[in-house]
């Protein structure tokens, strides 16, 4: 079961997403929470019941606006993600991942699969890639996976 979430725009808080909080904050892939919650920069991962995967709509607005997906994770063995566009050149990719220890990783392209070691909140950052000049804004998919 896939769950697809669009992303509204609203200005609220999502709890759980600062730091402290978010580290302490884990989901195992069998809760109960049905949605993702997203805002204009950051989205917080839920699975659906029984399911290791959903996938949420997001809107990159364009150079130095970058996407911040938390993803909670208490059992699992790798973490994949996955990012989709309409525009097949969209310079858009996996800028780091950031573990719950807080130690990172990237640059990566538009899939990552990480072993996972750690239990905890893991942070992706979606953005543009600076090496190429063209800016990019526009909605995208991104498919997270934990088995």
């Amino acid at each position: 079961m896939i769950t697809v979430m669009s992303c509204k725009n609203t200005s609220q808080n999502i709890p759980g997403t600062d730091s402290s909080t978010a580290k302490k904050d884990s989901l195992s892939t069998k809760d109960t929470i049905r949605t993702s919650e997203v805002n204009d920069s950051v989205i917080l991962i839920r699975f659906p019941a029984d399911s290791i995967s959903t996938t949420v709509s997001a809107n990159m607005k364009g150079i130095n606006h970058p996407v911040t997906v938390l993803i909670p994770i208490k059992q699992g063995k790798q973490l994949s993600a996955s990012i989709k566009t309409k525009d097949s050149i969209a310079n858009i990719r996996i800028n780091q991942i950031i573990l719950p220890d807080g130690k990172a990783d990237g640059p990566f392209g538009k899939e990552l699969k990480r072993d996972i070691h750690q239990q905890g909140t893991y942070r992706l950052i979606i953005s543009e890639s600076m090496m190429q000049a063209d800016e990019w804004k526009g909605t995208f998919m991104l498919t997270i996976k934990v088995e």
